[in-house]
């Protein structure tokens, strides 16, 4: 019995060309400067449910850049 990949897929003697998802990036005329502002206070109030929410779905990244919680 062939497998359920030989079913479906079909070798080809040619590469396939994906089509493009995205257009291609145009280039973009600033006739004047960009001003950015920050308006954040100094110290930015985070709730603990924040701290864990972050904890839980960024722990393992966060640990292998700044290292093991102590």
């Amino acid at each position: 019995m062939a497998s359920l990949a030989a079913m479906y897929v079909q070798p080809s003697s040619e590469p396939q060309r994906r089509p493009r998802r995205t257009p291609p990036a145009r280039r973009v005329e600033v006739c004047s400067p960009i001003r950015i502002t920050d308006t954040w206070p100094d110290d930015l109030p985070i709730t603990t449910a924040e701290v864990r929410a972050v904890e839980a779905w960024l722990g393992e990244v966060l640990d292998e850049v700044f290292g093991p919680r102590l």
